[in-house]
């Protein structure tokens, strides 16, 4: 099952077509119901596809399960799923949930800390920290494809996305990854690997 939500991403990537994303991961849910975390990639699309109230149908139960059982998954996903709150008038429940994802995102280890400080500096329209942190997230390196896939149509970016500081941060990232995928691809050319 996991490839086949892999598969529809893939499929995203090429394509950007999120309806037919949606249908793709809907028919990998519907398979197995207890799949929380396919539950919660068909609220995402939704929410990418600004039709929270569809994503609001799959956040809600993913947020029950995740409280129910007391699991600590997909903190990286609360901004987006208080923003769908916040969207169908749930203000309050919203609110915790994004004081979690800056709680998250100020402890996160990774290489993406900045750039989920810069969304939730987004969300809140503190735009220059927003458009610092993801200038200090544009040193990063090795970061995923996804990142550039879904930026500029994530609605946590909107208060920044028009900053002309914004497109020349996210060009920089964009170009860093596309130089950093040809060298790759050159090493594992010369290796015989590919």
């Amino acid at each position: 099952m996991y490839s086949e939500y892999v598969k529809a991403f893939i499929l995203y990537a090429k394509n950007k077509d999120l309806p037919q994303t949606k249908n793709l991961l809907k028919s990998t849910f519907q398979k197995d119901s207890t799949r929380f975390d396919i539950m919660q990639e068909v609220g995402k699309i939704c929410y990418y596809m600004r039709d929270y109230k569809s994503a609001s149908n799959y956040y809600k139960p993913f947020l029950e399960i995740r409280e129910t059982y007391n699991l600590d998954v997909f903190r990286s996903e609360d901004a987006k799923i208080g923003f769908v709150l916040a969207e169908i008038g749930q203000k309050e429940e919203a609110e915790k949930l994004f004081a979690n994802f800056k709680k998250y995102a100020e402890n996160d280890q990774s290489i993406y800390k900045h750039i989920n400080l810069a969304m939730y500096y987004s969300l809140k329209k503190k735009q220059k920290l927003a458009i610092e942190h993801q200038r200090l997230f544009s040193q990063q390196d090795n970061y995923h494809f996804w990142i550039l896939v879904f930026m500029e149509i994530d609605p946590l970016i909107y208060n920044i996305k028009n900053f002309p500081e914004f497109e020349k941060v996210f060009s920089e990232i964009e170009t860093k990854f596309w130089k950093k995928h040809k060298q790759m691809k050159t090493s594992l050319e010369t290796k015989g690997l590919i």
